[in-house]
């Protein structure tokens, strides 16, 4: 019975990361931007923020954790907040591209926090993971191995849609790398979309 729970939470984070939101959007414009490794390290910042926030959500259905509507409500905005500003900061580079160059350390490490923060951020990652998920996992899987099928679920699923959009990024030809600044600029246009939409959406 639990495995076809687990089988089912990966199948349902794996959707939830495929849908169009500031996640893809950012793993996507990097990937095209600078290549491979950009969209790998977004990527994992995205899955890590994942990891972040499922275990929040279980911590509370354990009773170890209490957020009030007030938390909520604030995490939104400053969720809103971070998109905003990494939009602007992708739309305004204070830093050269990387195509056809090894990323340095500092660029890396601005892809893993892009990812991190976006994915913190994420309408859709807040509303999967903080309201529907507590919903998803029985109480029979409250235990030890349980909770950590559940966590290696989520992000299994999270990692495969990500690693399809890097591939989608960075495989599909010469045309979409001459194209990456332009797709950048989309997809923090759409972040600051998100943002908007997440502002004006209650969470739950």
């Amino acid at each position: 019975m639990e495995l076809t729970v687990f089988s089912a939470l990966a199948i349902a984070s794996a959707i939830n990361s495929a849908i169009p939101g500031p996640c893809v959007a950012l793993t996507i414009a990097r990937s095209a931007r600078d290549g491979l490794v950009a969209g790998l390290v977004a990527s994992l910042g995205v899955v890590l923020s994942n990891l972040f926030l499922a275990a929040l959500a279980l911590s509370i259905m354990l009773g170890v954790v209490t957020l009030s509507e007030n938390a909520f409500v604030a995490m939104k905005w400053a969720g809103a907040g971070v998109l905003i500003l990494l939009a602007l900061n992708i739309l305004f580079p204070g830093r050269k591209s990387t195509v056809g160059q090894h990323a340095s350390k500092g660029a890396q490490f601005y892809d893993f926090v892009a990812g991190l923060t976006t994915g913190l951020a994420s309408p859709f990652n807040l509303v999967f993971l903080l309201a529907l998920l507590p919903q998803m996992v029985p109480t029979s899987a409250l235990h030890v191995f349980g909770l950590g099928m559940t966590i290696a679920a989520i992000l299994a699923g999270c990692a495969v849609s990500l690693f399809g959009f890097t591939l989608l990024g960075t495989l599909s030809g010469g045309a979409i790398q001459r194209a990456g600044r332009p797709i950048e600029c989309l997809g923090a246009l759409a972040m600051i979309g998100f943002a908007a939409t997440a502002m004006m959406t209650p969470i739950a």
